[in-house]
């Protein structure tokens, strides 16, 4: 049953993302088969449906007569409303036949002259006829000229990408048919000079117009039909400059594309002919020839395989860590003396020869850090009294081996 226009529309609007890549895909597939349009439901229907639900939108779509059902097959495909709609809105557009431009171009002289005859034999009914007719045809140009144009466009980004699914013989290949089959006819075709197919019959058309209205002026008509034709002048004007600036672009799009590739074929050309006279004038024995040698192949054994696979899976143990409390509790108080304390030690013990050694000495439970800070303070608080060495000597401490300048300290 043949569903309304509402409930496809309400229907696309839901599955929108959907159908629009299904039209991607069928421009590769000449059908679609269940299992892709399933794929397309769960990767681009909301919330990402899956299994019952993508049965049952599947189902809908269907219903909704979005898809449907090939004949004698079990494939699908896009109905053509929805897939020319779609594919317009999301500029994913086969590149046109330039025939088909070439004839509504021509189909606007035919038209011109049946509004010519209509204005001679003052029937308003042919004239509405054919300005109608001219105004769809304007219309229908301008469609399928800006659908080519992306259509170009995207063939000349995808020759010039690097990382690119399709291999580079094919982008070589569809560059010069577009150029051939296309650019080169619609060139001639869009010639904006006086000699150009186009540019005269939109000069012509526009005459026919522009006499429709003075003939509704000045022999009196509907002022709405008067306005109509003023809106389908404008039409034509707007074409024309349309036409001219999407020809330059496909033109500076394809033209350096195409020369570059004539320029790759010369080269190769010339690298084939040189190749041959090489191989004529020298044996191929003579020829410096590089040989691969043959690569070498590892197997790894079952228990280097089970090793590997337990290191893969092991997880180191959970630790945990005491807390900075349980550490300042689990550690005995240390008592650092001052450099006031010692220095009634030092003087009773005075003659001493080294006074880092002798402090090593005393305080064996001090770090190298603290005996040297506790070293530099006394020397510091000593002035004078300490008698500086010229000799080095080491000294091991609980933590490293020092080498240093003695410091003496002698009674006063």
């Amino acid at each position: 049953m043949l569903k309304s226009p509402k409930t496809r529309a309400a229907a696309l609007a839901r599955y929108w993302d959907v159908i629009a890549a299904l039209v991607v895909a069928s421009r590769s597939s000449l059908s679609l088969s269940e299992g892709m349009i399933r794929s397309a439901i769960e990767l681009h229907a909301p919330a990402h449906q899956r299994g019952d639900e993508a049965v049952r939108t599947f189902d809908a779509m269907l219903n909704a007569d979005l898809i449907r059902r090939m004949p004698r097959t079990q494939n699908y495909e896009i109905h053509p409303e929805t897939h020319t709609y779609v594919a317009s809105g999301t500029l994913e557009h086969e590149l046109g036949l330039s025939a088909v431009l070439k004839v509504r171009v021509e189909a606007i002289q035919s038209r011109s002259a049946g509004l010519a005859e209509a204005i001679e034999v003052g029937n308003l009914d042919r004239l509405k006829e054919n300005a109608k007719a001219l105004s769809d045809l304007f219309r229908d140009i301008r469609t399928q000229m800006d659908q080519d144009r992306h259509a170009i466009l995207e063939i000349a980004e995808t020759a010039k990408a690097e990382n690119v699914d399709v291999p580079i013989t094919e982008r070589y290949r569809r560059v010069m048919e577009a150029h051939d089959s296309y650019i080169a006819p619609m060139v001639e075709l869009m010639d904006q000079s006086a000699d150009g197919l186009f540019s005269q019959h939109l000069s012509r058309a526009a005459e026919v117009l522009q006499t429709a209205m003075d003939h509704i002026e000045t022999r009196g008509g509907m002022i709405g039909l008067r306005d109509d034709l003023r809106n389908i002048l404008i039409q034509s004007a707007e074409l024309r400059q349309f036409s001219r600036e999407a020809m330059t672009q496909c033109a500076d799009a394809i033209f350096p594309l195409r020369e570059r590739m004539r320029l790759n074929d010369t080269l190769t050309a010339a690298v084939a002919v040189r190749k041959r006279g090489l191989r004529r004038a020298l044996p191929r024995d003579l020829l410096p020839a590089w040989h691969p040698e043959p690569g070498m192949l590892v197997e790894i054994g079952s228990e280097v395989r089970v090793i590997m696979a337990e290191a893969r899976s092991w997880t180191p143990p959970d630790t945990i860590l005491p807390s900075a409390a349980e550490v300042a509790a689990s550690e005995p108080d240390r008592i650092i003396p001052t450099p006031e304390s010692l220095l009634p030690s030092i003087r009773a013990a005075a003659p001493i020869d080294d006074l880092l050694e002798w402090l090593a000495g005393h305080q064996p439970g001090l770090t190298s850090d603290e005996i040297l800070t506790l070293h530099d303070d006394i020397i510091d608080r000593l002035g004078s009294e300490a008698l500086p060495d010229r000799g080095r000597r080491a000294v091991r401490m609980t933590d490293a081996q020092i080498r240093y300048h003695p410091q003496a300290f002698a009674k006063t």
